[in-house]
């Protein structure tokens, strides 16, 4: 009930009232002290807010503004364009993958020894592949996570020292080269 009586403080003191919600109000407002405080308060707050100085933005604000629009609707664009390109190539993929199995049940009902010989070599690679990763899991678990980490981190070491000597000669060999080439 009162939402009513709230509302119609919000409009009479955006001067949007009628007259007869203004007398509704105000007769209201004479017998009930909750919403006659609540329409004190809002008063105030609307003088206040009335006489408050108007502050000036500061200067530039609004180009900085409209160019943080325009960035971000070409971001928009741009990941507008990047979401169907990715959509567009995953359709692509999802499509050669089904093709590709087609193909290949296709030739291998038109050729069924070959096909066993591929089925087979096929799985001879998973086999192996197996195999590999969980001898790999097998020795991670007996080494230890504190003797892998040193390991990775001396390996890392080493690879960026190689890299550096690397860079080092190459830029070494190229003024070499520059210096011996004839006249």
């Amino acid at each position: 009930m009162h939402e009513n009586y709230t509302a119609l403080m919000s409009l009479l003191l955006d001067r949007e009232a009628t007259a007869a919600e203004e007398r509704e109000l105000r007769t209201h407002l004479a017998t009930c002290p909750a919403c006659a405080l609540t329409w004190d308060r809002w008063r105030v707050l609307d003088r206040r807010l009335t006489n408050a100085p108007l502050l000036a933005p500061p200067v530039g604000f609004t180009d900085r503004v409209l160019a943080r629009l325009h960035e971000r609707r070409q971001r928009s664009t741009w990941q507008k364009w990047l979401g169907s390109g990715l959509v567009l190539l995953w359709g692509v993929l999802f499509c050669g993958f089904w093709l590709a199995v087609a193909g290949l049940i296709w030739w291998g009902l038109r050729h069924p020894l070959e096909a066993a010989l591929v089925l087979s070599t096929a799985a001879q690679l998973v086999s192996g592949v197996s195999w590999v990763l969980r001898s790999v899991g097998t020795v991670v678990s007996s080494v230890g996570t504190g003797t892998l980490a040193l390991g990775v981190g001396l390996s890392g070491c080493l690879t960026g020292c190689l890299a550096l000597l690397w860079v080092w000669v190459v830029g070494r060999s190229r003024s070499w080269v520059r210096a011996a080439a004839p006249a």
